[in-house]
Protein backbone atom coordinates (compact mmCIF):
# COMPACT_ATOMS: atom_id res chain seq x y z
CA UNK A 1 0.00 0.00 0.00
CA UNK A 2 2.39 2.31 0.86
CA UNK A 3 4.59 2.18 -3.00
CA UNK A 4 1.26 2.66 -4.54
CA UNK A 5 0.89 6.10 -2.28
CA UNK A 6 4.54 6.65 -2.58
CA UNK A 7 4.08 6.06 -6.41
CA UNK A 8 0.86 7.82 -6.79
CA UNK A 9 2.08 10.58 -4.64
CA UNK A 10 5.35 11.32 -6.95
CA UNK A 11 3.85 11.14 -10.44
CA UNK A 12 -0.37 11.69 -10.23
CA UNK A 13 -0.31 13.91 -7.62
CA UNK A 14 1.23 16.93 -9.74
CA UNK A 15 -0.76 16.63 -12.39
CA UNK A 16 -4.30 15.41 -11.45
CA UNK A 17 -5.36 18.47 -10.15
CA UNK A 18 -8.58 19.87 -12.99
CA UNK A 19 -8.01 16.79 -14.82
CA UNK A 20 -10.27 14.33 -16.35
CA UNK A 21 -9.78 10.77 -15.11
CA UNK A 22 -10.83 6.98 -16.17
CA UNK A 23 -10.01 4.49 -12.97
CA UNK A 24 -10.42 1.70 -15.74
CA UNK A 25 -10.95 -1.96 -14.11
CA UNK A 26 -10.69 0.14 -10.80
CA UNK A 27 -11.82 -2.64 -8.62
CA UNK A 28 -12.76 -1.09 -5.25
CA UNK A 29 -12.33 2.41 -6.89
CA UNK A 30 -9.39 3.61 -4.40
CA UNK A 31 -6.91 4.79 -7.18
CA UNK A 32 -9.92 7.23 -8.68
CA UNK A 33 -10.74 8.62 -5.24
CA UNK A 34 -7.53 9.41 -4.80
CA UNK A 35 -7.49 11.48 -7.70
CA UNK A 36 -10.95 12.88 -6.25
CA UNK A 37 -9.37 13.63 -3.38
CA UNK A 38 -6.34 15.48 -5.32
CA UNK A 39 -8.55 18.21 -7.31
CA UNK A 40 -9.74 15.45 -10.58
CA UNK A 41 -12.34 17.27 -12.21
CA UNK A 42 -14.06 13.97 -12.85
CA UNK A 43 -13.52 10.15 -12.24
CA UNK A 44 -14.86 7.62 -14.67
CA UNK A 45 -14.77 4.67 -12.49
CA UNK A 46 -15.34 1.09 -14.53
CA UNK A 47 -15.74 -2.27 -13.57
CA UNK A 48 -17.44 -5.63 -14.22
CA UNK A 49 -18.72 -5.96 -10.79
CA UNK A 50 -20.34 -2.60 -9.31
CA UNK A 51 -20.67 -4.51 -5.59
CA UNK A 52 -16.69 -4.30 -4.90
CA UNK A 53 -17.10 -0.07 -5.76
CA UNK A 54 -19.77 0.52 -3.33
CA UNK A 55 -18.76 -1.48 -0.80
CA UNK A 56 -15.50 0.62 -0.73
CA UNK A 57 -16.98 3.80 -1.44
CA UNK A 58 -20.02 3.43 1.10
CA UNK A 59 -19.69 5.97 3.81
CA UNK A 60 -17.07 8.33 1.68
CA UNK A 61 -18.00 12.00 1.40
CA UNK A 62 -18.04 12.04 -2.59
CA UNK A 63 -19.29 14.65 -4.66
CA UNK A 64 -21.76 12.50 -6.67
CA UNK A 65 -21.31 15.49 -9.42
CA UNK A 66 -17.70 14.87 -10.08
CA UNK A 67 -17.66 11.06 -10.66
CA UNK A 68 -19.87 8.25 -12.56
CA UNK A 69 -19.76 4.21 -12.69
CA UNK A 70 -20.41 2.49 -15.25
CA UNK A 71 -20.41 -1.44 -16.14
CA UNK A 72 -17.21 -2.41 -18.40
CA UNK A 73 -16.91 -6.06 -19.84
CA UNK A 74 -12.75 -5.56 -20.15
CA UNK A 75 -13.18 -8.15 -22.62
CA UNK A 76 -14.93 -6.56 -24.68
CA UNK A 77 -13.41 -2.97 -24.27
CA UNK A 78 -13.26 -1.95 -28.13
CA UNK A 79 -16.83 -1.20 -28.16
CA UNK A 80 -17.90 0.36 -24.36
CA UNK A 81 -14.77 1.95 -23.54
CA UNK A 82 -15.31 5.36 -21.49
CA UNK A 83 -15.71 8.55 -24.73
CA UNK A 84 -14.82 11.16 -23.18
CA UNK A 85 -13.43 13.81 -25.45
CA UNK A 86 -11.27 15.65 -22.72
CA UNK A 87 -9.86 12.99 -21.36
CA UNK A 88 -6.85 13.74 -19.36
CA UNK A 89 -5.11 11.07 -17.12
CA UNK A 90 -6.23 7.06 -17.42
CA UNK A 91 -5.53 4.42 -14.06
CA UNK A 92 -4.96 0.93 -14.68
CA UNK A 93 -4.30 -0.84 -12.30
CA UNK A 94 -4.50 -4.29 -11.03
CA UNK A 95 -6.17 -6.16 -14.34
CA UNK A 96 -3.70 -6.34 -16.76
CA UNK A 97 -2.96 -10.50 -15.58
CA UNK A 98 -5.99 -11.32 -15.31
CA UNK A 99 -6.96 -10.47 -18.88
CA UNK A 100 -7.46 -12.25 -22.07
CA UNK A 101 -6.98 -9.35 -24.82
CA UNK A 102 -3.94 -7.51 -23.89
CA UNK A 103 -2.83 -6.13 -27.29
CA UNK A 104 -6.32 -4.86 -27.54
CA UNK A 105 -6.61 -2.98 -24.18
CA UNK A 106 -3.62 -1.35 -24.49
CA UNK A 107 -4.46 -0.04 -27.99
CA UNK A 108 -8.13 0.80 -27.03
CA UNK A 109 -6.60 2.93 -24.14
CA UNK A 110 -3.99 4.49 -26.40
CA UNK A 111 -6.46 5.54 -28.69
CA UNK A 112 -8.35 8.03 -26.16
CA UNK A 113 -7.82 11.35 -26.05
CA UNK A 114 -5.85 10.79 -22.65
CA UNK A 115 -2.54 12.16 -22.70
CA UNK A 116 -0.86 10.25 -19.40
CA UNK A 117 -1.58 6.63 -17.51
CA UNK A 118 -0.72 5.07 -14.66
CA UNK A 119 -0.12 1.54 -14.78
CA UNK A 120 0.53 -1.29 -12.93
CA UNK A 121 0.73 -5.07 -13.52
CA UNK A 122 2.86 -7.85 -11.96
CA UNK A 123 4.20 -11.21 -13.70
CA UNK A 124 7.60 -12.10 -15.10
CA UNK A 125 10.67 -9.99 -15.21
CA UNK A 126 12.31 -11.86 -18.27
CA UNK A 127 14.03 -10.23 -21.08
CA UNK A 128 11.56 -11.96 -23.33
CA UNK A 129 8.63 -10.22 -24.51
CA UNK A 130 6.07 -13.13 -23.76
CA UNK A 131 2.78 -13.67 -21.76
CA UNK A 132 2.54 -16.81 -19.70
CA UNK A 133 -0.79 -18.17 -19.60
CA UNK A 134 -2.86 -20.02 -17.10
CA UNK A 135 -6.21 -20.91 -15.34
CA UNK A 136 -7.92 -18.98 -12.88
CA UNK A 137 -11.22 -19.45 -10.94
CA UNK A 138 -13.31 -16.75 -12.11
CA UNK A 139 -15.79 -17.49 -8.57
CA UNK A 140 -13.06 -17.34 -6.40
CA UNK A 141 -11.87 -13.84 -5.20
CA UNK A 142 -13.63 -9.94 -6.13
CA UNK A 143 -10.30 -9.60 -7.82
CA UNK A 144 -9.61 -12.84 -10.18
CA UNK A 145 -10.70 -12.94 -13.86
CA UNK A 146 -14.58 -12.43 -15.20
CA UNK A 147 -16.01 -14.32 -18.19
CA UNK A 148 -19.45 -14.39 -19.72
CA UNK A 149 -18.81 -18.16 -20.11
CA UNK A 150 -20.27 -20.64 -17.33
CA UNK A 151 -16.90 -22.12 -17.26
CA UNK A 152 -15.33 -22.08 -13.88
CA UNK A 153 -11.53 -22.15 -14.48
CA UNK A 154 -10.94 -19.42 -17.31
CA UNK A 155 -7.68 -18.92 -18.97
CA UNK A 156 -5.87 -15.74 -18.26
CA UNK A 157 -2.18 -14.48 -19.22
CA UNK A 158 0.82 -12.61 -17.63
CA UNK A 159 2.97 -10.62 -19.79
CA UNK A 160 6.34 -9.91 -18.87
CA UNK A 161 7.37 -6.46 -18.36
CA UNK A 162 9.45 -6.59 -21.35
CA UNK A 163 6.19 -6.88 -23.27
CA UNK A 164 4.26 -4.25 -21.37
CA UNK A 165 7.51 -2.05 -22.53
CA UNK A 166 7.51 -2.95 -25.78
CA UNK A 167 3.50 -2.91 -26.61
CA UNK A 168 3.19 0.76 -24.92
CA UNK A 169 6.50 2.04 -26.18
CA UNK A 170 5.26 0.75 -29.97
CA UNK A 171 1.55 2.81 -29.24
CA UNK A 172 3.30 6.15 -28.57
CA UNK A 173 3.84 6.38 -24.72
CA UNK A 174 6.59 7.35 -22.99
CA UNK A 175 7.20 5.72 -20.04
CA UNK A 176 8.63 8.57 -17.43
CA UNK A 177 8.60 6.63 -13.97
CA UNK A 178 8.80 2.58 -13.79
CA UNK A 179 9.05 0.85 -10.50
CA UNK A 180 10.08 -2.79 -10.21
CA UNK A 181 9.51 -4.31 -6.81
CA UNK A 182 9.95 -8.21 -6.13
CA UNK A 183 6.94 -9.79 -4.81
CA UNK A 184 8.21 -13.35 -3.29
CA UNK A 185 5.17 -13.74 -1.36
CA UNK A 186 3.59 -14.09 -4.43
CA UNK A 187 6.28 -15.95 -7.25
CA UNK A 188 6.91 -12.92 -9.25
CA UNK A 189 7.15 -9.06 -10.08
CA UNK A 190 5.20 -6.22 -9.71
CA UNK A 191 5.77 -2.65 -11.70
CA UNK A 192 4.52 0.16 -12.15
CA UNK A 193 4.60 2.74 -15.01
CA UNK A 194 3.78 6.23 -15.16
CA UNK A 195 3.54 7.08 -18.85
CA UNK A 196 3.25 10.45 -20.98
CA UNK A 197 1.85 10.03 -24.83
CA UNK A 198 3.12 13.22 -26.49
Amino acid sequence: MTERLDFLNRNLLPVVHDKRVWDFCCGTGMNGVYALENGAQYVHFSDVRPETFKNYTNGLALDKDRYNWHHINADDISTNAVNDPYLDIIIYHGHFYHARNHYEIVNTLSNTRARYMCFESKGSNSKDKIITWHTENQNDKWWDTYELSKRENVMVGNPSIAWCRTVFTYFGWTILDETLMHRPDLGCYKWRFWMVKI
